[in-house]
């Protein structure tokens, strides 16, 4: 539905944000490949951006 290249520019108009590409998932990675989006998740939630301690 989103080929990669304009998921990449997406992220780039959001602060903050990070593109992580789930391989070998469709509509639901969530389901087709948990562990990876698991680990994508975690590691979005353990670092703290600048705009995001700032807003505390």
């Amino acid at each position: 539905m989103n080929p990669p290249e304009h998921q990449s520019q997406l992220a780039a108009g959001i602060p903050g944000a990070r593109l992580h590409i789930i391989e070998r998932a469709g509509h639901n990675p969530h389901s087709e490949q948990t562990e990876d989006v698991m680990s994508a998740v975690r590691d979005f939630l353990s670092v703290q951006t600048p705009a995001a301690v700032q807003a505390r």
